[in-house]
């Protein structure tokens, strides 16, 4: 009688031997989600988690075999691999299999809460013996997830499934290995149909050179926030706001403020506020590190930066971008920045206010705002409060003076969409 397969759980371990799986087995990999290029792959490494070299790592559309390790079936969203244990090298210690998301596409927005369902099923002798399922709910924002590993303990194979995952993509994941991510090239040709760009290589403190048209390419913007749950307003947009820290060419150094816009890490802040800067470095509210940054792009008429965090961490809260409803007068606004840091402190602030008025100064359309605003909060969110979505990013403001006034002045966010910075 054919028994049905054992169903397992994020984090067991079970003996080969208990499955009755003697050397030669098949394990398959497949997955479902709306337009997901994968890499999946299988790999032996040395007790270490180091690889054995580039010739015992195995992706799906590439080399059909390596030591011990053969691959019968592939396809866009599954494997199969056979596998020989008593051909696997002397030194292997895992078998790992993993999918993972192109980290070469600077969006960074496809990520495993993209995944629908998937599975991973181990069989031997056309019998299917065991069977891990799992779905987005089972992860964040990873780009990488290790899902199982075949491992070696007491002269004998063990079954791992692990679910671990990290927000790099499959080139981080190559050099953990210790492996080149030049071995992604003959993968490379479905990925570049989706419009990716490989980011330059820039050498310490040469993040000021900016990015032209030419060399970027369009961001693809979340759809919703995190989660997809509205957070509580304004004091959960915090998480998503951050300090940006500039030092100049003469070592001065100056602040400003900037707010994450998708799960990759990228983050808009003002022109002025990292102009002609040596280094930017971001840090998130809450936060004790600064991460590098790096200005991948930026416009001085429309006093827009796009900064993208170059640990390729990402960050797991970003703020949506208004776009369908344009500013109106009376819009009842928030504002988040760093104002006086010096004076005040380094926590966030808010204030809040309305629009006064939708301004042109060459053709560039300005919010013109009262919400209370200082030096430092430059680059700061402009949300509206009913929505919590981002309309604006505060730019700065002139001082009337003995009128007894100020008027405070926003970036208009609908200028990022005319650059042609977000895809459609």
């Amino acid at each position: 009688m054919i028994q049905p397969p054992i169903h397992l759980i994020r984090g067991q371990r079970i003996k080969l031997s208990d499955l009755g799986v003697q050397d030669t087995l098949e394990v398959t990999i497949q997955a479902t989600g709306p337009q997901l290029p994968l890499f999946i792959s299988a790999g032996w490494t040395n007790a270490q988690d180091k690889a054995l070299g580039e010739h015992t790592l195995l992706f799906a559309g590439h080399a059909p075999s390596v030591a011990g390790l053969e691959l019968t079936k592939s396809g866009p969203l599954e494997a199969t691999f056979k596998i020989a244990l008593n051909l696997a090298p002397s030194a292997a210690h895992k078998l790992v299999f993993t999918l993972a998301f192109d980290d070469r596409n600077i969006s960074f927005t496809e990520n495993a809460r993209q995944l629908e369902s998937g599975f991973v099923s181990l069989s031997a002798a056309g019998q299917e013996l065991a069977r891990y399922s799992f779905s987005h709910a089972d992860f964040g924002l990873e780009r990488t997830v290790m899902l199982a590993e075949l491992y070696r303990k007491e002269g004998g194979w063990r079954l791992l499934v692990s679910g671990m995952g990290f927000y790099e993509g499959m080139a981080f994941y190559l050099e953990h290995l210790g492996l080149s991510s030049g071995l992604l090239a003959p993968l490379a040709t479905p990925i570049a149909a989706r419009d990716t760009q490989v980011l330059p290589v820039q050498t310490p403190g040469a993040n000021h050179a900016k990015s032209n048209s030419a060399q970027f390419k369009q961001l693809n913007l979340p759809l919703e926030w995190p989660g997809a749950v509205v957070p509580k307003l304004p004091g959960g947009l915090t998480k998503a706001v951050g300090m940006v820290l500039v030092k100049m060419f003469d070592g001065t150094v100056a602040s400003g403020t900037g707010f994450c816009i998708t799960p990759g890490g990228h983050v808009l802040t003002c022109h002025h506020v990292i102009e002609d800067a040596l280094e930017v470095s971001f840090r998130f509210d809450g936060q004790e590190e600064f991460r590098q940054a790096r200005i991948l792009i930026s416009n001085e008429g429309h006093d827009l930066a796009l900064l993208w965090l170059e640990d390729g961490m990402g960050h797991p809260h970003w703020l949506p971008l208004e776009h369908s409803q344009a500013p109106e007068l009376g819009d009842e606004l928030g504002l988040l920045g760093y104002p006086m840091t010096g004076a005040l402190g380094q926590g966030v602030s808010y204030s809040q206010g309305i629009i006064n008025g939708v301004r042109s100064r060459e053709g560039i359309s300005f919010l013109q705002i009262d919400t209370g605003a200082a030096p430092g909060s430059s680059g700061g969110p402009i949300f509206r409060r009913s929505s919590g979505k981002v309309l604006g990013m505060l730019h700065g403001g002139f001082n009337m003076g003995d009128r007894g006034m100020i008027v405070n002045l926003g970036v208009d966010l609908r200028n990022i969409w005319a650059l042609g910075w977000i895809r459609e």
